[in-house]
């Protein structure tokens, strides 16, 4: 293959389609490889780790942002170096991208219902969709009424995978029904793309709430009414349990439920250490420190404490 990135990216796009990559990830990894091709002066089997360390070190990206990066480039990389493109493999000694634990987000009910109250008919449902069912924007885009048997709906989500969601939302209920296809009809194939629906919704959330942040606050509040992490992880189509705890928001009552449970009883309390006395008489004091015998006016019991310290005998 020769050495431009046009025919690269052109042929690594049909192998990514022959393993049948999500499309949402293919678009993704190819946007960042059409990024690296254009800030290069050489084609892509000319470039070194440095190259591609210069290209990730973009200092306002995010964590996410970065990783996402870093993974579409050691995956193309890793394709070339199998298909002897390159002799070796630029982004094998590419650092892991370090991202800090993610923080539930959960919109907030008096956010959504606003949102829901003042949008049009379309993007109310849109809101519903992923609030009442935890869907998401791609999930939201590409749902048809064939989908729908008569309890649960049918949804591909990332990877391909295919779930089933109970739908108990009246409005969505009356939404389903009231078609013969797509749900949000438009010019991809038919329906609306995933941005667009991701668009329209955080246009009619308020301030930075975004769509995504309707799943998190599904989670939170389905694990505060029904802690069934399992079951949880299911709707929300999650491959890992680890991936939906990230999205639920633990109540504060459940936390001062156990701060409570774990404070120990009066009675389990261990007794102080080198206990002291509420009161001390200070003729007990001169008592301990010069015997029985010492005097007991208080001229006398100072001198006798001056040669008490200085170690003379009383």
């Amino acid at each position: 293959m020769q050495n431009d990135w046009s025919s690269a990216i052109s042929e690594y796009r049909i192998y990514l389609v022959s393993t049948r990559f999500a499309q949402g990830s293919i678009r993704v990894h190819l946007s960042y490889l059409r990024r690296l091709a254009l800030q290069q002066k050489s084609g892509p089997w000319s470039l070194g780790t440095g190259d591609l360390r210069r290209f990730l070190a973009v200092e306002r990206w995010k964590p996410n942002t970065a990783r996402s990066a870093r993974a579409a480039v050691v995956k193309f990389y890793r394709w070339a170096s199998i298909e002897g493109y390159v002799d070796r493999d630029p982004a094998a000694r590419l650092e892991p991208v370090s991202v800090p634990e993610p923080v539930p987000q959960p919109a907030p009910w008096s956010v959504v219902s606003r949102a829901i109250e003042l949008s049009a008919h379309r993007e109310a449902t849109m809101l519903r969709f992923a609030r009442y069912a935890a869907m998401r924007c791609c999930e939201i885009a590409t749902a048809h009424r064939d989908n729908w048997d008569g309890r649960v709906l049918w949804v591909t989500g990332k990877g391909g995978k295919v779930r089933c969601i109970p739908i108990q939302n009246p409005e969505l209920l009356a939404a389903i029904n009231e078609v013969d296809g797509w749900l949000f009809p438009g010019r991809v194939d038919g329906h609306l793309s995933p941005g667009t629906v991701s668009r329209l919704m955080s246009e009619a959330l308020a301030g930075a709430w975004t769509g995504h942040k309707l799943r998190h606050a599904f989670a939170t509040t389905s694990n505060a009414r029904h802690p069934d992490v399992l079951a949880l992880q299911k709707v929300l189509g999650h491959a890992r349990p680890e991936t939906t705890q990230i999205y639920t928001q633990v109540p504060y009552e459940s936390l001062l439920d156990v701060v409570r449970a774990g404070a120990p009883e009066s009675s389990d309390l261990p007794p102080p250490e080198n206990p002291r006395p509420a009161h001390v008489d200070p003729s007990d004091l001169v008592r301990a420190l010069l015997g029985p015998t010492a005097e007991s006016d208080p001229t006398l019991i100072a001198v006798q404490v001056i040669k008490a310290l200085m170690r003379e005998p009383a």
